[in-house]
């Protein structure tokens, strides 16, 4: 085999190589991606002793039953959904901050790595600052809407279960910007500076120009920042799992208010090792993300925007 080798080609040595390269990722992704999600996939219709695959036996679809009836799963469905809707609020932040800082007024590379910082930091160092912050008797916050409206504003954010939906909700909204920001901030590179101008001598002002010019303009990029965060949405899971990680009440928060889908498939994958009712949680998680995906290209075709 050597010897054959040693007698090859430079050019057959150099595809050979080749093959080599490209094989190396493939194999990786068969055996990290493509078998667990087989695995996954069959693990709906089976029972297991904890990580065991050799214990998997048919189960009548008891899984989907447990899975199904389990009202956590609905609750973590209705408060995915609502954490989903908070990609789309600092989506809308990122196109007017992103318009904003398009101006060639000075400072405002500053102000685009300001922005873009929370994006980068750990969500650990993150949400610890945040639980600070939210705390009910020292927390930055509750000391300011005292301050403003007396000491009937003061909200226990950590035990109500709308303020706790209401907190996670406002920590993505603060966390999600930056990125969508640098985004818009590169497609406005595409926009000619001329249109902006020609419709200032028409006498367009600048809400007009932001929706007749900078909106339309940007469709394509608005889609593709849109799909991200119904993905990142549908998938959230760290905030939930941190700001959960402190309390003692609930499943994840008062009255499992922070639960989300992603959350739940952690806390019976490893939890409970309930590792089939996780595979048809994770599989609803998908196929809902799917709708929603293929919904939003069905609506953008419509619209006639290619």
């Amino acid at each position: 085999m050597v010897n054959k080798l040693c007698h090859l080609s430079a050019k057959n040595k150099r595809a050979m190589f080749g093959w080599i390269c490209i094989l190396i990722p493939i194999v990786g992704y068969i055996i990290f991606h493509v078998f667990p999600i087989a695995i996954s996939f069959v693990l709906q219709f089976c029972s297991m002793d904890y990580y065991d695959l050799s214990t998997m036996e048919w189960n009548n679809f008891a899984n989907f039953k447990k899975a199904y009836t389990d009202e956590r799963l609905w609750k973590a469905f209705g408060n995915t959904l609502f954490f989903c809707c908070a990609q789309f609020v600092s989506l809308a932040i990122a196109l007017v901050t992103s318009s904003a800082l398009h101006s060639k007024y000075k400072g405002t590379k500053f102000f685009e790595v300001v922005f873009y910082i929370p994006h980068i930091c750990s969500m650990v160092a993150l949400s610890v600052m945040w639980k600070w912050m939210f705390n009910v008797d020292h927390g930055v916050i509750n000391s300011f809407l005292v301050e403003l409206f007396g000491e009937a504003a003061r909200i226990n954010w950590f035990g109500e279960e709308w303020a706790y939906r209401w907190a996670i909700f406002i920590v993505l909204v603060w966390y999600n910007p930056g990125y969508g920001i640098i985004m818009y901030k590169s497609a406005f590179t595409t926009i000619n500076d001329t249109i902006y101008e020609a419709a200032k001598i028409d006498g367009a002002n600048t809400l007009q120009r932001f929706f007749k010019i900078t909106v339309p303009c940007l469709k394509s990029m608005t889609f593709y920042l849109f799909m991200l965060g119904i993905i990142a949405g549908m998938q959230t899971f760290d905030i939930a799992k941190l700001f959960a990680g402190a309390q003692h009440q609930g499943y994840a928060g008062p009255h499992n208010s922070g639960l989300t889908l992603s959350f739940l498939v952690y806390k019976q994958a490893f939890d409970t090792c309930d590792m089939g009712t996780a595979a048809v949680t994770s599989w609803f998680l998908f196929i809902i993300t799917l709708l929603m995906s293929v919904i939003s290209f069905k609506v953008r075709s419509r619209g006639g925007d290619n």
